[in-house]
């Protein structure tokens, strides 16, 4: 399994594996990290000829990047030099039978995940975060720890939801929205704005 990005999130996943009994190797890339193993351990490439001759063994790869368009952009970059995406959902997390979950999805330990919801491509939900019956995440969405989305209500593409956030029922956040922290959104956000709750 290659992990792009060392960082937080990396690490995150990281102990996501280990704490699910994952057995294959375990490789991080990247590029701007200055260790070459993560806990002595787990080894950091930098380069896509290294990528490339990983991807021989093991074409899974998960991109542990919290910024949505950064992660979007190294998902297509990694797709293209033949990764396979997966989804890496912890062993706690509740996950109705009657939900949509589309690939690549990040579910951190003790979230939730009710009936009819529908997980866009490559969304991040952090620890603690519920998301709603009928809630729509749409692609490259991340949820921070603590997030309440109630349902049924639907977030766009690129959307940022900071910790301890309430989103209320029937509401429309649009694309490339920044919620901050404690927020508690009670109408509809249009796109590529950033809403702070005082």
């Amino acid at each position: 399994m290659l992990i792009v990005g060392a960082g937080n999130l990396g690490i995150h996943v990281l102990d996501q594996l280990l704490h699910d009994s994952y057995k294959e190797e375990v490789v991080f890339y990247d590029d701007s990290c200055d260790k070459s193993f993560i806990y002595n351990s787990y080894r950091v490439i930098k380069t896509i000829p290294e990528v490339v001759e990983l991807f021989e063994k093991n074409l899974q790869f998960i991109v542990a990047i919290g910024h949505p368009r950064i992660r979007h952009k190294l998902t297509e970059k990694f797709e293209k030099i033949g990764g396979k995406t997966c989804s890496l959902i912890h062993s706690s997390v509740f996950v109705s039978k009657f939900v949509t979950l589309k690939n690549e999805i990040i579910a951190q330990p003790n979230s939730v995940i009710a009936h009819d919801a529908v997980i866009g491509r490559s969304c991040i939900l952090h620890t603690g975060s519920v998301i709603g019956h009928g809630v729509i995440l749409g692609d490259y969405t991340s949820i921070a720890p603590n997030v309440t989305i109630v349902g049924p209500t639907e977030i766009g593409n690129y959307v940022s939801i900071g910790s301890g956030s309430v989103i209320l029922a029937n509401l429309k956040i649009g694309n490339n929205v920044i919620i901050a922290a404690g927020s508690l959104v009670k109408s509809d956000l249009k796109d590529n704005i950033t809403h702070v709750t005082i």
